[in-house]
């Protein structure tokens, strides 16, 4: 059970090392290559309309983000385009972060 539990504080610093990486990064890719800036946009935006779609839902919270993990995965599997379920999880959550406030 120790294992495990420090399993999950390892992986939830991880997450949160990454969104900062990411933060971080992020306007460094918009002057430097905007081609992936753009696409990181779309995704944004992708996944604000079905975190969108999935409030209007009788669901509870962890229902709608996992709905909305598996419909982002979904959409990106359908234009070939390779999104892992991580990714679509932590982008899912940043959207339904930024909703909240």
């Amino acid at each position: 059970m120790i294992n495990f539990k420090n399993l999950l504080d390892i992986i939830g610093i991880l997450i949160v090392v990454l969104a900062f990486l990411f933060v971080g990064i992020y306007p460094y890719i918009q002057i430097h290559n905007r081609n992936l800036a753009d696409k990181l946009k779309v995704w944004y935006i992708i996944a604000k309309e079905i975190v969108k779609d999935e409030s209007s839902k009788n669901k509870t919270g962890a229902e709608k983000k996992a709905s909305a993990t598996k419909k982002l995965v979904k959409h990106a599997a359908n234009l070939k385009v390779p999104v892992n379920k991580d990714f679509a999880n932590d982008l899912i959550q940043h959207v339904y972060n930024e909703t909240k406030k």
